[in-house]
């Protein structure tokens, strides 16, 4: 029983997710996903690559986000508006509650901070007016969900510079497996089309210390036959918007996950320049 009760709370601590495309500074990629959590992959030298959190991190008040639909907790989802035990979880009013780094700091190292990191030697460039490829990656289920932001290398990496840019979600989902195959889901999102749901369930209870009480019930259906709560081998990935009214230039792509099951905010970066609409001809 006692290595029973060891996993159970080790799940709570353990490395949970990161993003797989486009390249980011913990590493991480399409063709490994959740199977692992990284070491030294995607051209990096990082270890413990989806592994860089803002731990105890949860809202203040009352949950602003009560829409079953987009909740991730069984009891949530059947009580969105309970307010006499309500949840703490960063999701139920996502983006708010405060985080120690907009890059987060490494779990097992907490005074290494992500926006120290070096970027990526992947170069990513991107096109003012189009539409742009981002995909999100677990390996511990938090459920939650997830919004991608801008800060200009021209200016202080603070989550309020975070928090000036965000990047609209459009269209549906997939799945893209390690393997290279996909399918497609339908997404859910906040009616700003800023943050993202986790379509992939977790177990319930997965995250309590007292044994006595897990249920390997998921807390809410699987979308798709043969898919793992944890260690996913795939990828969900999404497609944003880039505004045309952005400045041009060299910028930090921000990946912000808010729990729901734990109090905690997941977040990792990637260096991405943003171009003209309009190549120029010689």
């Amino acid at each position: 029983m006692k290595s029973v009760v060891f996993l159970a709370n080790f799940q709570f601590v353990a490395s949970p997710g990161r993003v797989s495309w486009p390249p980011a500074r913990q590493g991480g990629s399409l063709e490994v996903a959740g199977t692992v959590c990284g070491y030294h992959d995607g051209g990096t030298s990082i270890e413990d690559g989806c592994a860089w959190v803002t731990n105890g991190a949860e809202i203040a008040g009352l949950p602003t986000l009560v829409d079953p639909a987009l909740l991730t907790m069984k009891k949530s989802i059947a009580n969105p508006g309970d307010t006499l035990n309500p949840g703490r979880g960063p999701w139920r009013s996502p983006g708010t509650a405060v985080v120690s780094s907009p890059c987060g700091n490494s779990l097992f190292h907490s005074e290494l901070d992500g926006r120290d990191l070096p970027p990526n030697p992947t170069k990513t460039t991107w096109r003012l007016g189009s539409t742009a490829e981002v995909a999100s990656t677990l390996y511990i289920n938090h459920g939650g969900g997830w919004s991608f932001r801008l800060c200009p290398k021209t200016e202080s990496l603070t989550e309020a510079c975070f928090q000036q840019r965000p990047l609209r979600f459009i269209g549906d989902a997939k799945l893209r497996f390690t393997n290279g195959s996909e399918v497609s889901l339908q997404a859910l999102r906040t009616p700003d089309g800023l943050w993202s749901r986790n379509l992939i369930p977790g177990k319930v209870g997965q995250h309590l210390e007292d044994v006595a009480e897990f249920d390997l019930e998921l807390e809410y259906p699987m979308p798709l036959e043969g898919l793992t709560p944890n260690k996913w081998d795939f990828s969900i990935v999404e497609q944003i918007m880039l505004p045309d009214d952005l400045p041009t230039g060299e910028y930090v792509l921000g990946w912000r996950w808010d729990s729901e099951t734990s109090p905690q905010v997941w977040l990792n970066c990637a260096d991405v320049s943003v171009v003209s609409s309009h190549p120029m001809i010689l």
